[in-house]
């Protein structure tokens, strides 16, 4: 059977602390905060919600290669650390994670 991959949707909105921010502070959370997404897992991507909801503002996107249990504990482990680092300026709104494996009835062999 293939090998699964974890993926990791987290839905964010910005803090009241966020926007207490001189710009070019919030500037810098930016640039810290997508520098630090790529050492999370395999692939780790950053979206902008626009126009943004009247709840939401980011998504993070992750995903790991080739999990099993103890790459799974790490990956979540290393999410929780960083995010506390977000945490004056971020807020999740909802997390939704989950296993994939390659599909059976997809046609061609794209990585995807």
């Amino acid at each position: 059977m293939p090998d699964q991959q974890l993926n990791l949707y987290a839905v964010m909105r910005f803090t009241s602390a966020y926007w207490s921010l001189a710009e070019k502070d919030r500037q810098s959370f930016l640039e810290s905060f997508g520098a630090a997404l790529p050492g999370l897992a395999d692939r780790a991507y950053l979206y902008s919600i626009f126009p943004a909801r009247a709840d939401t503002d980011l998504v993070v996107w992750c995903a790991c290669e080739n999990v099993d249990e103890s790459t799974t504990a790490e990956f979540f482990t290393r999410f929780a650390r960083a995010a506390s680092a977000w945490r004056q300026c971020l807020q999740p709104v909802n997390t939704l994670w989950g296993f994939t494996r390659p599909s059976t009835y997809a046609k061609g062999k794209s990585p995807q």
